[in-house]
């Protein structure tokens, strides 16, 4: 198991370390440069920058920079606010996007549980086949398509929610619905197709003919073991959901990572840029890598494998 970790860790540092190597390239090709937008820098500060980012020097040495100072630590100093280190920046904005992601994960997990088990339970009625359409929707439109469409809807023609912010629950309301309709139709399919599996096994027809009821065996045996390929979901939900905030917080005007990245494209704002890239790619390989030991734990013929690959 060991092994099989220190592997798995291995591959999730070259990621990160090529991901931080194309960071850097990107941002060269990026129009303008770092001082375009910042006309009140002073000489001395220029000169700070150049000492501490080599803007002066060869693009080798400037790269050579880039990852010393990321090796230790440091995501240096943004432009958009001078003096204001990087690392705080993200921090104070990042639970912002983590209580989106987590509200729309909870409700769209719990949503899509229950959608599934009522379509597998109804299986070629009416119920399954609109369940089933609402689900194909669900995948097929873009959280940042329905996210517009609600707020055209529900917000500027109705009148019913606002059209933005982050001020209090009913603020919640619409992004949220964005990114958990996904996750919604992703689960309720999965959690459809296990029940039917299992309603279909021996196991429940001996349970059944021993006279149990049909809420004990559904709720007992089918339910609880349909949830476990569910869980394993989860995980790819979680990071796919991260990068989804990065747009729903940007339409609606949420103060979390997704609209700082976009202002930091706007005012070349490269260290912020790197930094926030850098936090979200280290946060979806952590996640991963946690999928993939914990699918060690759950199934020991997953390790040994392809030599542990």
């Amino acid at each position: 198991m060991a092994r099989y970790i220190l592997i798995r860790l291995t591959y999730a540092i070259i990621t990160l370390f090529i991901i931080a190597t194309l960071t850097f390239v990107v941002m060269k090709f990026l129009p303008g440069d770092p001082y375009g937008s910042e006309d009140d820098l002073t000489d001395q500060q220029i000169a700070v920058m150049n000492e501490k980012y080599g803007f002066d020097k060869p693009v080798t040495t400037q790269f050579a920079l880039y990852m010393k100072n990321l090796v230790k630590g440091d995501l240096g100093t943004s432009f958009q606010y001078p003096g204001r280190d990087v690392k705080k920046v993200i921090f104070q904005k990042f639970p912002v996007s983590m209580q989106l992601g987590v509200e729309a994960l909870i409700i769209g997990t719990l949503l899509g549980i229950l959608l599934g088990i009522f379509s597998a339970l109804k299986y070629n009625t009416i119920w399954d086949y609109g369940t089933t359409i609402v689900a194909v929707l669900g995948i097929s439109i873009p959280s940042f398509i329905l996210a517009v469409l609600l707020q055209l809807l529900l917000s500027v023609k109705l009148g019913w929610l606002p059209v933005g912010y982050w001020d209090g629950p009913l603020h919640h309301v619409l992004p949220v619905a964005a990114l958990a309709t996904g996750v919604v139709a992703t689960i309720s399919r999965y959690t459809r197709t296990e029940m039917l599996e299992i309603l279909g096994s021996d196991y429940i027809a001996t349970a059944e003919s021993k006279g149990l009821s049909k809420q004990t065996v559904v709720t007992q045996h089918a339910v609880r073991n349909s949830l476990i390929p569910v869980v394993t979901v989860l995980g790819p939900k979680m990071v796919s959901l991260m990068t989804g905030t990065l747009v729903i917080e940007s339409i609606f005007a949420i103060p979390g990572l997704g609209g700082q990245l976009i202002e930091s494209i706007m005012t070349n704002d490269y260290p912020m840029i790197m930094g926030i890239t850098l936090f979200y790619s280290a946060l979806f390989i952590g996640v991963m890598l946690l999928v993939d030991v914990l699918y060690g734990v759950i199934d020991p013929r997953i390790r040994l494998s392809g030599d542990g690959t």
